[in-house]
């Protein structure tokens, strides 16, 4: 007769249930069709900038230089109409859905130990200046010089 195993699985390591993704995607979708389609409110940019940054932290800490660079142009797109405090266009709006759903998909597929080590790196490379930290684009080389 077989054993059974004792091991239990840390609840960390396991992947994020469904309705878990949906509470951390929800809003800034939806904030993200506010962007889209009204005129800019600095708040919803920010919260879509905030998965843009998970979703770099991510790439970052599992060394996938792909991903990692398109997430940093997601960034470097919403940060420009961030500081012209400006709707995008039709073809801005439309790259910026595409990078979202992207960034959608690629935190979905990750497990909760990683998302919360990257939560965890956004929240503390935003929180570093201690200044008005919303909005910010999380950059490699502060990244970088946490670990060193």
């Amino acid at each position: 007769m077989r054993k059974r195993c004792k091991r239990i699985s840390r609840p960390d390591s396991v992947r994020f249930h469904p309705y878990e993704h949906t509470d951390l995607m929800l809003g800034s979708r939806l904030h993200l069709e506010m962007v889209l389609t009204q005129p800019a409110v600095l708040d919803y940019m920010y919260s879509v900038m905030g998965i843009f940054n998970i979703a770099f932290a991510l790439a970052y800490l599992q060394n996938n230089s792909h991903v990692l660079h398109q997430f940093e142009v997601a960034q470097m797109s919403l940060m420009g109409l961030i500081q012209e405090k400006r709707s995008p266009n039709q073809d801005e709006g439309n790259s910026l859905r595409q990078f979202f759903n992207q960034a959608d998909r690629y935190i979905g597929i990750q497990n909760r130990a990683a998302l919360v080590r990257a939560i965890g790196l956004v929240n503390h490379v935003a929180g570093k200046d201690g200044g008005d930290s919303e909005g910010r684009q999380l950059k490699q080389q502060e990244i970088t010089t946490l670990e060193t």
